[in-house]
């Protein structure tokens, strides 16, 4: 103990010295070595979740140590280090965690996903001897993160389309060993199929945005307008740190607009007595939207669109064009009886 000659593992020379009395004279005992050895320690360490954890948890590794002089465990050089496998993660001062045990706690909130090997020494020092726990496997899980499609603005069919999520961890930022630099997140029509997608977004914002901008129109996985499509965003688990899973948000509904189509009349000049053909020309105002249909340009004529009279039967739009034949003028009846000018309406 403290204070006294032997208070430390060491090598001793021992003699005891009669002092003598008054009818016995002083003597010594020749020397003896005396050796001191180490006090061995007693090592337990405790992994967090019963050995399995998900990457960013707060848990610890614990490690306990104890023996007699317990004041003399954390005399240095004593340390406790711990390992995975032969790679050194920390190396901690002993100290009271409290109600007087003593050790260290190692958090193993900056580990990335994957498979340990843990194993704990204690450093010897003048009292105690060093040694070093047996192997525990500690798993650490990928992270699931969330992610969600942002409200999506309607466009005009054939205009470009805006669509953006935002991925999240544990409701912020994904950031530390969560982060998600170097993923991506693709959106999709209805649901995560090869066919079914829009668009990938490879430049995540560290805020977790991620944005793509489609065309829409015919022939494309957003064609129509007056329906609503179903898109998902879909986290690809692509972390350039591999600490976290993929996911897949849930459906946000957009639904385009329709486009005000331009329909132009052409002035035309014709003899009377002549059959003559009405042509309208109908454009979307979109290369990608059609404006092709079936019977569906009215011809009229009327001096006010409101109370103009119908011309024949609506007629197809083929390549843009609308073509009302066989329209006859003259003989003083019907629309086109006589000579004059006319207003002709295209609907």
């Amino acid at each position: 103990a403290d204070g006294d000659a032997i208070h430390e593992a060491a090598n001793y020379v021992i003699t005891a010295e009669f002092q003598g009395t008054s009818q016995v004279g002083i003597s010594a005992s020749g020397d003896t070595p005396l050796t001191v050895t180490k006090a061995a320690p007693a090592l337990t360490v405790t992994l967090p979740g019963s050995g399995t954890v998900t990457v960013g948890d707060t848990g610890n590794i614990r490690a306990v140590v104890s023996g007699s002089p317990s004041n003399r465990l954390d005399d240095s050089p004593a340390r406790l280090k711990f390992f995975d496998g032969a790679t050194e993660l920390a190396s901690l001062t002993v100290s009271n965690l409290g109600s007087g045990v003593l050790g260290a706690d190692f958090s193993v909130s900056s580990l990335n996903a994957g498979a340990y090997s843990i194993t704990v020494e204690y450093v010897a020092n003048a009292y105690f001897t060093g040694t070093t726990s047996s192997a525990q496997t500690l798993t650490v899980n990928k992270y699931s993160p969330s992610i969600t499609v942002n409200t999506i603005t309607a466009v005009q069919v054939g205009n470009d389309l805006t669509i953006s999520s935002t991925l999240q961890c544990g409701g912020g930022a994904c950031s530390g060993v969560r982060d998600h630099a170097g993923g991506s997140v693709s959106f999709y029509k209805d649901s995560v199929s090869a066919t079914n997608l829009l668009a990938t977004d490879t430049s995540i914002s560290a805020g977790g945005t991620a944005s793509i901008t489609v065309s829409t129109g015919d022939a494309l996985l957003l064609p129509a307008a007056g329906t609503a499509y179903s898109i998902v965003a879909a986290f690809n688990g692509d972390a350039t740190n591999g600490n976290l899973n993929a996911v897949t948000s849930s459906s946000s509904s957009v639904t385009l607009t329709k486009r005000t189509p331009a329909v132009t009349v052409p002035n035309q000049s014709q003899p009377i007595g002549t059959t003559i053909t009405l042509t309208a020309t109908v454009t979307s105002g979109s290369a990608s939207v059609s404006p092709d249909c079936s019977a569906c340009v009215q011809f009229k004529v009327g001096a006010l669109q409101s109370s103009a009279v119908a011309i024949g039967t609506p007629q197809n739009v083929a390549s843009g064009t609308a073509n009302l034949t066989g329209v006859t003028t003259g003989g003083g009846t019907g629309t086109f009886g006589s000579s004059g000018g006319y207003v002709i309406w295209a609907e």
